[in-house]
């Protein structure tokens, strides 16, 4: 104690220079910490192909993990250390000279995910524990923005759900990952944008186009003294407007109606898309039959690969998906591989089920 203050009497100035380096440093360490974790998810194979019905009568093989990915804390400063953030653009409101931000006046929140290079080890042991992709190396973060007025809706599109999560992860997994990069990646029904900005960011895309269905202005009803969506209860036109900054840009986004085959032939032919990826697209039976035209014109056009993933009971109950499967097993101009795969989550030890729908044209179909 005594040497201590001859110390800082004789070398004060030392002392408050060390003083001023440590917080300097603590500072620095504190802005760059890692991420905050708040759960991690893992994508494993069921263990067994089957046809459709989820009872995994098919080959077995083992059962393997294809893809990971958690769920961090969002940083608005972007501060963590080794993790790579795609830049942003201030979402503005739409047609006007404003640049106030639209969170302001609408209830906004947001998610962040990071993956790693890679989905899963290849040599990482068969475990149903969901394993943490922060020790991966180089990570990416994938920062997304979700809305709604608050004002009625169900929240489709609005929100990030686990079919979302877990096609993300597919596409960042090992085996999808080289199927992905370079190519032309269209997905319907993108919500908030996670799997395509995941093909964007992660796999290398060589373009990727992001559509939705979304009510225009004339189309849309006013609840709570703002012009809504009426299906999401999101104000209407800034639905796509988010979708727009979540993937950083407004071509990377374009309104799609299934109802709509000019629409849909004018996209395909316009966007030439390799892939067609989507998840959670089947909800009601109204919009079997014009999914399935999306289908196959974009097969008919470019796309050479669809893959879909679905939730399965217990978790879900998608009352359209029993005739969708049906459907697609009596195309004959389709080929059709149907598995189930397991999202589980760390947290809650969630497991939800999922069905993947790989698509592609048969070739042999009118060839003598």
């Amino acid at each position: 104690m005594i040497m201590g203050r001859i110390i800082f009497c004789h070398n004060s100035k030392y002392l408050y220079c060390s003083s001023l380096l440590l917080l300097i440093t603590i500072t620095t360490a504190a802005a760059f910490a890692s991420p905050e974790i708040l759960r991690s998810y893992s994508l494993f194979e069921k263990g067994n192909n089957n046809n459709g019905n989820g009872n995994g009568n098919g080959e077995q093989h083992d059962r393997r993990c294809i893809g990971r990915c958690d769920e961090i804390r969002p940083d608005q400063n972007n501060n963590y250390d080794d993790v790579i953030v795609a830049p942003r653009k201030p979402l503005r409101f739409p047609n006007t000279g404003y640049m106030a931000e639209v969170e302001m006046v609408h209830k906004t929140a947001r998610r962040s995910f990071i993956f790693p290079d890679h989905g899963c080890s290849k040599e990482e042991p068969i475990s149903d524990e969901p394993t943490s992709s922060a020790d991966e190396g180089e990570t990416k973060s994938l920062d997304l923005r979700l809305m709604s007025s608050g004002s009625g809706g169900d929240g489709l599109g609005a929100s990030i759900w686990p079919s979302g999560i877990a096609l993300a992860s597919l596409l960042s997994g090992d085996a999808k990952n080289t199927m992905i990069k370079g190519k032309r990646v269209l997905e319907l029904g993108s919500g908030c944008g996670l799997p395509s900005l995941a093909a964007k960011q992660i796999c290398g895309a060589a373009k990727v186009l992001a559509t939705d269905y979304w009510e225009e202005e004339e189309e849309g009803s006013v609840v709570d003294g703002a012009l809504c969506d009426t299906k999401r209860g999101v104000p209407a036109n800034l639905f796509g407007l988010n979708l727009a900054y979540n993937l950083g840009s407004e071509s990377e986004v374009r309104r799609l109606d299934w109802h709509d085959k000019a629409n849909i032939i004018q996209t395909a032919e316009e966007f030439r898309p390799d892939i067609v990826v989507g998840s959670d697209l089947v909800y009601e039976p109204i919009n079997t039959a014009p999914l399935l035209q999306t289908l196959h014109i974009l097969l008919n056009c470019s796309a050479k690969d669809v893959m879909l993933l679905s939730p399965l009971p217990p978790g879900a109950d998608r009352k359209a998906l029993p005739d969708f499967i049906a459907r697609l097993k009596s195309e004959v101009d389709f080929n059709v591989k149907f598995e189930e795969l397991e999202l589980v989550e760390n947290v809650k030890d969630a497991r939800y089920r999922l069905l993947y729908m790989h698509i592609t044209k048969n070739e042999s179909v009118g060839v003598a």
